[in-house]
């Protein structure tokens, strides 16, 4: 959608979006540029636009070596929080090691060929995706347990959309 309504946003919290883009592009740098109608404390109406100037990567090694981490795994935090509202806890941690698995293989693939079969080969910057995934999928949130609550499992979900992404 190209329009998206919220209740509350303050400098705790953030936005998380995922933009595709399926042509070829045709500079070193995508531009992005968002608009955000909303009021202010005062009632007065403001618009602040929004610019980013991203790097493409012409190859995946550019693209492994500069991925970051941490707002790599803060995004799959709230895809995964999303789709708990229409998947079992069963298939979304089967989507987060599906898609952890998908990341590497890719590397594996496009990046290091010449490495013998069956050699476990990871990305220097995501060396610690597997075990960030792992401590997500046994999180409260998402595994929960008998002892806990529905309550504090509800707390626990509602608290990761505007998750930063120190915070995830």
């Amino acid at each position: 959608t190209t329009d998206v309504e919220m209740a509350g946003l303050d400098s705790d919290h953030a936005v998380t979006l995922e933009i595709r883009h399926d042509d070829k592009l045709a500079d070193r740098a995508a531009f992005a540029q968002a608009a955000v109608l909303f009021t202010s404390l005062s009632g007065q109406r403001r618009l602040r636009i929004h610019n980013i100037s991203l790097q493409t990567a012409a190859s995946f090694q550019n693209l492994y070596r500069c991925a970051d981490l941490d707002t790599t795994v803060n995004f799959l935090i709230k895809f995964a929080e999303r789709m708990q509202l229409q998947k079992s806890p069963k298939e979304v941690r089967e989507y987060l090691i599906g898609r952890t698995a998908q990341i590497l293989a890719t590397y594996r693939e496009k990046c290091s060929e010449s490495a013998p079969a069956g050699q476990l080969i990871l990305p220097e910057v995501m060396k610690l995706l597997p075990l960030y995934i792992n401590s997500l999928i046994r999180n409260d949130a998402f595994a929960g347990g008998s002892e806990l609550t529905t309550d504090d499992r509800a707390w626990l979900l509602q608290s990761i959309p505007q998750m930063r992404v120190p915070d995830s």
